[in-house]
């Protein structure tokens, strides 16, 4: 079943919560392109990211999951989605 995931910046401290504030919008971007498949481009825009905020933990897993399309390709039947194995 598809679940939406929102990250709640209310519980950061004040340092973390305004350096993903202020690149939100590098971020927001960097999902387009990975939801647009365009896994490259995403990729470099993560990283830059990372680059100014290395405690972002959702900019780490964009990163790993770009980094294994790239490698490995895409899932025929991809949908976007990822199914989490383990709690």
């Amino acid at each position: 079943e598809w679940v939406d995931i929102i990250e709640v910046l209310d519980g950061e401290d004040d340092k973390l919560r305004k350096l993903k504030l202020s690149n939100r919008n590098e971020f927001d971007q960097a999902v387009s392109l990975f939801q647009k498949r365009r896994f490259t481009e995403a990729l470099e825009q993560f990283e830059i990211i990372k680059d100014q905020n290395s405690l972002d933990i959702c900019v780490k897993i964009y990163i790993e999951r770009c980094q294994q399309f790239i490698e490995q390709g895409i899932p025929e039947n991809w949908d976007g989605s990822f199914t989490y194995k383990d709690k």
